[in-house]
C-alpha cells in the first residue's frame, strides 16, 4: 500500500538519518529489485487514512512508529472518525527517563516523534483516544548490542536472517554520533500487537510541551566606551 506525504513537520530528523535509505536501497539484496512507484502518484497519507477508517466495519487499531502528524491531519479533516478507532499504539515519548534529542540549545528531554511535530502530538493526546504508548522507557531495555548481531549471524545461512543482520549492522553508526546506541524502537513498538502479553502497562497523565525545551539565553550587549 503506497501514499504520499507532503507534510513537514517542525523539527526536522538528521540529515544522517534521512539519508541512510540509500543505503539500505545499495545492499547487493535490495539493490535489483524492480523501482519503486512515485509515491505522490497516489493519495496523501490523511487521505489514506480517512478512506481505510471510513470504510472499517469494526473498530480498528493504529500502529504509529513515526510522527502522529498524518493521524491527526485526517482526524481534523474528519472528526468523527474517532468513534472507529479502537486503540492508538505509539512509539512515542519519554517519561521518567531522558529522551533521545540532542541538537543545539536543547536539554535532552524530548523523544524525536514528538519532537518532530509537538503541536500534532499535544493535540493526539487532547482527543483522549485509547492511546497506548511504547516510550523510551521501555525501548531502552532493547539495545541492538554486537552481541545481538552476532547471535543473529549464525543464522546467516538463511536469506531473511541474512538481510535482517545486514540491516542491523548498519544501525551501529546511523546515529548522528558515535556515543549514541541505537534501540530497536519501531520493532519492540510492533512487537506489542503480536505479543501483548509480554508488557505491562500502567495509566499515566501526560502534557506535551509546545514550548522550546531550553530557557532562552539573555542576549549580553557589550558598550564600548572611551
Amino acid at each position: 500500500m503506497l501514499w504520499g506525504g507532503d507534510y513537514y513537520g517542525i523539527n526536522a530528523f538528521p540529515s544522517e538519518w534521512r539519508a541512510r535509505p540509500e543505503i539500505v536501497n545499495a545492499l547487493p539484496m535490495l539493490i535489483n529489485l524492480p523501482k519503486s512507484p512515485d509515491p505522490y502518484a497516489y493519495p496523501s497519507a490523511p487521505e489514506l487514512i480517512i478512506d481505510k477508517l471510513s470504510s472499517a466495519t469494526q473498530p480498528v487499531t493504529i500502529l504509529m512508529t513515526g510522527p502522529c502528524s498524518n493521524l491527526v491531519l485526517a482526524l481534523e479533516k474528519a472528526p468523527d472518525l474517532k468513534t472507529k478507532i479502537e486503540e492508538i499504539v505509539w512509539m512515542a515519548g519519554a517519561f521518567r527517563t531522558n529522551g533521545n534529542v540532542q541538537t543545539f540549545q536543547h536539554d535532552g528531554s524530548a523523544e524525536w516523534n514528538v519532537f518532530w511535530d509537538p503541536v500534532s502530538s499535544q493535540k493526539l493526546v487532547s482527543y483522549e483516544l485509547p492511546l497506548t504508548l511504547i516510550p523510551l522507557d521501555v525501548t531502552n531495555h532493547v539495545p541492538v548490542t554486537k552481541k545481538f548481531l552476532s547471535t543473529l549471524a549464525t543464522q546467516i545461512d538463511y536469506k531473511l536472517s541474512n538481510l535482517t543482520g545486514q540491516l542491523w549492522a548498519l544501525t551501529l553508526d546511523t546515529i548522528p554520533s558515535y556515543h549514541y546506541t541505537y534501540f530497536m524502537w519501531d520493532l519492540l513498538a510492533t512487537s506489542y500487537l503480536a505479543i501483548p502479553d509480554q508488557f505491562t502497562t500502567e495509566i499515566v497523565k501526560a502534557i506535551v510541551s509546545t514550548r522550546p525545551p531550553t530557557p532562552v539565553k539573555p542576549i549580553w550587549t557589550l558598550t564600548a566606551t572611551n
